[in-house]
């Protein structure tokens, strides 16, 4: 269950990183669904300590978190910013050998999730191509080391230093790849769209 949990994983963060400002409102429909997803399954499961419950308010949350993601663009490109805040501040304090603090993780997040609604196009192409090559990243890392669990993002902070700095260089070159294709694609569809009309 696990393994093709991480392998859609991959598959999404593909999508995310070479994709996300074409499809970005898809990207926003799965992020929802998933942080909907979460955060209804672990509240419901805290509380009846029932799996099949808690799989099935997990849905049921999915599904109004991807509702609300989509209905309120504004706050969905917000929050997608604020995703690339936290992934940077998880990725460069593991680099450190700390766990990140609450309070710079919130202020990481909220200060790029800011920049995202100011500068909407730029910031949506940075966040979906770093926050995919990290899902890449992290998911690869689960199968080739098995010594990465997605699940637990502390155990970023026990690992070694030499295999830390290959998975952050890896994500660093994914991130900045995603960045260029995503750049090109919309730059070229803006270019025929100007042409047509």
């Amino acid at each position: 269950m696990m393994s093709a949990l991480v392998g859609a994983t991959i598959l999404i963060g593909a999508i995310q990183c070479f994709l996300g400002y074409r499809v970005f409102k898809i990207v926003l429909a799965i992020t929802g669904f998933l942080a909907g997803a979460l955060v209804a399954g672990a509240i419901t499961f805290a509380i009846t300590e029932a799996e099949t419950m808690a799989v099935l308010a997990g849905l049921a949350g999915g599904v109004a978190g991807a509702a609300v993601m989509l209905a309120l663009y504004l706050f969905g490109v917000f929050f997608i910013g604020a995703l690339l805040g936290a992934v940077l501040g998880v990725a460069f304090s593991a680099l450190g050998g700390v766990a990140p603090e609450p309070v710079v993780l919130l202020v990481l997040a909220t200060a790029t999730g800011i920049a995202a609604l100011l500068l909407q196009r730029i910031m949506i192409i940075l966040s979906t191509s770093f926050s995919g090559s990290w899902s890449m990243v992290i998911g690869s890392a689960y199968f080739v080391t098995g010594r990465v669990n997605p699940a637990d993002m502390e155990g970023l902070f026990r690992l070694d230093q030499r295999l830390l700095y290959l998975l952050v260089g890896c994500w660093v070159l994914l991130g900045a790849a995603g960045t260029v294709v995503q750049l090109k694609t919309t730059k070229a569809r803006s270019r025929q769209g100007n042409w047509r009309s």
